[in-house]
Protein backbone atom coordinates (compact mmCIF):
# COMPACT_ATOMS: atom_id res chain seq x y z
CA UNK A 1 0.00 0.00 0.00
CA UNK A 2 3.02 2.62 0.87
CA UNK A 3 4.49 1.92 -2.77
CA UNK A 4 1.32 3.03 -4.42
CA UNK A 5 0.84 5.71 -2.33
CA UNK A 6 4.35 7.27 -2.94
CA UNK A 7 3.50 6.12 -6.40
CA UNK A 8 0.63 9.15 -6.52
CA UNK A 9 2.78 11.21 -4.34
CA UNK A 10 5.25 11.39 -7.04
CA UNK A 11 2.79 11.50 -10.10
CA UNK A 12 0.61 14.93 -8.13
CA UNK A 13 3.90 16.08 -7.87
CA UNK A 14 5.93 16.37 -11.00
CA UNK A 15 2.97 14.98 -13.62
CA UNK A 16 5.00 11.67 -14.36
CA UNK A 17 5.66 8.43 -12.83
CA UNK A 18 9.22 7.32 -13.87
CA UNK A 19 9.45 3.96 -13.57
CA UNK A 20 13.22 2.89 -11.68
CA UNK A 21 14.88 0.60 -14.13
CA UNK A 22 15.67 -3.07 -13.33
CA UNK A 23 18.39 -5.77 -14.33
CA UNK A 24 16.74 -8.43 -16.66
CA UNK A 25 17.27 -11.75 -15.38
CA UNK A 26 20.67 -13.23 -16.62
CA UNK A 27 20.22 -15.93 -19.91
CA UNK A 28 20.55 -19.72 -18.78
CA UNK A 29 20.65 -21.40 -21.57
CA UNK A 30 22.89 -20.46 -25.14
CA UNK A 31 21.27 -19.76 -28.15
CA UNK A 32 22.16 -23.62 -29.56
CA UNK A 33 20.08 -24.68 -26.24
CA UNK A 34 17.43 -22.72 -27.24
CA UNK A 35 16.89 -24.06 -31.06
CA UNK A 36 17.94 -27.33 -29.84
CA UNK A 37 14.95 -27.05 -27.36
CA UNK A 38 12.68 -25.28 -30.06
CA UNK A 39 13.42 -28.43 -32.66
CA UNK A 40 12.75 -31.04 -29.85
CA UNK A 41 9.31 -29.51 -28.80
CA UNK A 42 8.09 -29.30 -32.53
CA UNK A 43 9.38 -33.04 -32.74
CA UNK A 44 7.15 -33.57 -29.71
CA UNK A 45 4.39 -31.44 -29.35
CA UNK A 46 3.09 -33.18 -26.07
CA UNK A 47 6.74 -33.14 -24.35
CA UNK A 48 6.15 -30.71 -20.77
CA UNK A 49 7.99 -27.54 -20.23
CA UNK A 50 8.97 -28.77 -17.15
CA UNK A 51 10.21 -32.20 -18.61
CA UNK A 52 12.56 -30.04 -21.08
CA UNK A 53 14.04 -27.96 -17.80
CA UNK A 54 14.71 -31.04 -15.96
CA UNK A 55 16.56 -32.31 -18.84
CA UNK A 56 18.23 -29.68 -20.43
CA UNK A 57 21.95 -28.02 -18.69
CA UNK A 58 22.09 -24.48 -18.31
CA UNK A 59 25.23 -22.30 -18.61
CA UNK A 60 26.10 -22.56 -15.45
CA UNK A 61 26.43 -26.60 -15.60
CA UNK A 62 22.91 -26.98 -13.22
CA UNK A 63 20.02 -28.47 -14.56
CA UNK A 64 17.59 -25.28 -15.93
CA UNK A 65 15.28 -25.53 -13.34
CA UNK A 66 17.08 -24.90 -10.42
Amino acid sequence: MFSIVRLWQNFQNTGRVADVPRHPRRKVTTVYQDAQIIANHLENRYRTAAYTARATIGTHGRPVSS
